[in-house]
């Protein structure tokens, strides 16, 4: 599977999770300190379950009606790093295939999952990210989200 961990996810779940085969992108490594919102079209540009500590994603997801491709909600408190990594690594050998599409959480003895919208980029999103006062946008997400209104990213340097 693919997956997009947020920079708040433990490095130990990202490198567990690349061991057990995944292909992970964390955003700690790629652009850290980018919205939440911005954190979520990348989910959704590269079709990718995100992974993330931070429950502000319900807010986007449920209240917001933000498209997903999918959730995970990592709540294991009091858990050390390679337990939480072992706990993660198991819910998604069990229940990966769940994931797609869902918002779901996980706690130490039990996931749960919600249905949620999942579409393409939505309008809204492009205009945000497309925005030039939006400040958090970097290269790359850029480069990721052109093709979905039909663009081809140029940069040039004079």
């Amino acid at each position: 599977m693919t997956f997009l961990a947020d920079e708040g996810v433990d490095r130990q779940i990202v490198e567990r999770l690349r061991l057990d085969g995944h292909r992970v992108a964390y955003v700690a490594e790629m652009s850290p300190g980018i919205t939440d919102e911005v954190v979520l079209m990348e989910s959704r540009i590269s079709a990718s379950v995100l992974i993330t500590a931070d429950k502000d994603f319900g807010e986007l997801v449920f209240r917001q009606r933000q498209a997903s491709t999918g959730v995970l909600l990592i709540r294991l408190w009091g858990l050390g790093p390679a337990m939480k990594a072992a706990v993660v690594s198991r819910a998604i050998h069990e229940h990966g295939q769940e994931l797609a599409g869902a918002f779901a959480v996980l706690s130490p003895d039990m996931l749960t999952a919600a249905k949620c919208r999942s579409r393409q980029a939505s309008r809204r999103a492009l205009d945000h990210l497309l925005d030039p006062a939006n400040t958090s946008v970097t290269l790359h997400t850029l480069q990721r989200a052109v093709p979905a209104i039909g663009r081809q990213l140029r940069l040039e340097l004079i």
